[in-house]
């Protein structure tokens, strides 16, 4: 079976010329290798470069993977710190306002939406999904701990996602020719592993890796500290052996890699026909949703169902809807439509009062409910159903406890199951917000607890 192994660029360094330089050579290693990479390019990068004349180095991209990694980068403040005190629809809407110039730059000089975005360093934020959504942009390709699920590619907030994979590693540029060795050596043995099963291998570097001792970002915006452009100081250089080894070293990696048998050079723009979600446009019948509903009594996860994954929010949906138009039509519907939507915004806030729900409130809360999905294209974050507040777990286990008798013909009141959601194991409830960037004792885990909300949305994305 064949490794996918996914080769992203993070092109930042807008403060050092020589990055430009280095930025050539890069693709110039591909290009002779007949291979594509995917470059992910910093808004100012691209701005920095037509003002040094550089379009040959723009020309040569075109031919390339293009991918975003914001307007700044690193230029405070993160967007962790502008994004903390946002609630969910303003901080999709800040983000869009603070980001699209960069965005805008890249598909005027490209003619083209980039095929994928990554964040810059630690500044990870849930907020960032929708706002790709609204972009056109159908991938997050990078490295972090802040989403995962089981190590593969899956889908977060309707974005097929490659963070948390098992197999992602820095090249190892920045340690010297001999530690890009040792990791190649590592990726052969990886592949190896892999060459039966198949699977991913997600692999990346900078730029300014090539030609500076340390990170630009670090010299101009570390700690919080905000340098005017009129101060911006370039990175320390490498000498010039030093940076042709690395060269050489990376001319081998990619010369290596592409010879392995059994391993395709995959970029983000190829993905999302790799990786598709199946469900879309498949229809569900009563049966598969009520067995889909059933089967999250354990806990909230995503769910096989018609033999296609669906997200505990997609499930929650159908649910939703297959009691709804029981109601509108008086008669059970002979299949669904798949629809997406995004997950609840808050904790739950909850008021039980009794043990069991009749039915016709239950149709009367999922009438409501399914219009004001339609209407939000959002999970409610608590349900009223007669005189009780439930969680949406817990309403969706009830009604999964209850839909197969419902079904056939039974109109009994419903006990209410209580039920937990297993699926936020997936996003930490802490993570170390060590980047140097950050201003010093920074912490965003209460972004965190937003991103757990949206582990609804939460399902694999196998290869199709």
């Amino acid at each position: 079976m064949s490794v996918h192994v996914f080769m992203w660029f993070d092109v930042e360094d807008y403060v050092t010329p020589q990055s430009d330089v280095a930025l050539g050579r890069l693709v110039d290693i591909f290009d002779r290798h007949g291979l594509k990479a995917t470059f992910k390019l910093v808004g100012e990068k691209v701005r920095g470069l037509e003002r040094r004349g550089h379009h040959d180095i723009l020309t040569k991209l075109r031919s390339h993977d293009v991918g975003y990694h914001t307007d700044f980068h690193s230029k405070p403040p993160s967007i962790p710190e502008y994004l903390l005190d946002c609630d969910w629809q303003s901080g999709i809407a800040e983000f869009i306002h603070r980001e699209e110039a960069g965005l805008d730059t890249l598909k005027r000089v490209f003619r083209r939406t980039p095929s994928c975005y990554g964040q810059p360093g630690g500044s990870w934020a849930p907020h960032v999904y929708p706002a790709l959504r609204q972009w056109g942009i159908p991938v997050y390709l990078d490295a972090g701990p802040w989403v995962g699920l089981n190590g593969r590619p899956h889908r977060y907030c309707d974005v097929l996602d490659m963070l948390g994979l098992d197999h992602i590693a820095h090249i190892g540029i920045s340690g010297g020719a001999g530690e890009v060795e040792r990791r190649l050596a590592s990726v052969v043995n990886t592949v190896d592993r892999l060459r039966h099963t198949g699977g991913e291998i997600s692999l990346y570097a900078h730029e300014c890796e090539f030609v500076t001792q340390e990170f630009w970002d670090a010299t101009n915006y570390g700690h919080g500290t905000d340098t005017p452009r009129s101060k911006w100081r370039p990175a320390p250089l490498l000498d010039q052996g030093e940076s042709e080894e690395r060269y050489l070293a990376m001319d081998r990696f990619v010369g290596t890699l592409a010879s392995l048998p059994d391993v395709e050079l995959v970029t983000a723009s190829q993905a999302p026909s790799l990786y598709r979600d199946l469900a879309r446009g498949r229809t569900f019948t009563p049966q598969e949703i009520a067995q889909a509903c059933a089967a999250m009594a354990g806990g909230i996860t995503h769910q096989l169902c018609g033999g296609v994954w669906l997200s505990p929010a997609e499930v929650f949906g159908l649910g939703v809807e297959l009691l709804a138009a029981r109601v509108r039509d008086d008669r059970w519907p002979r299949n669904l439509p798949f629809r997406y939507f995004d997950g609840p915004t808050e904790a739950p806030a909850t008021r039980s009062v009794s043990d069991r729900l009749s039915l016709d409130d239950i149709y009367g809360t999922c009438l409501y409910e399914s219009a004001h999905i339609d209407m939000t294209g959002q999970m409610p974050s608590q349900v009223q159903v007669g005189r009780d507040w439930l969680s949406p777990a817990d309403f969706i286990t009830t009604v999964g406890a209850a839909l197969p008798r419902w079904l056939e013909g039974d109109q009994q009141s419903a006990p209410i199951v209580k039920s937990c959601m297993a699926q936020a194991r997936f996003v930490p409830e802490h993570v170390p917000w060590g980047w140097t960037i950050f201003p010093p004792g920074f912490n965003a885990d209460p972004l965190l607890q937003v991103g757990r909300l949206q582990a609804w949305t939460l399902k694999p994305a196998p290869l199709a």
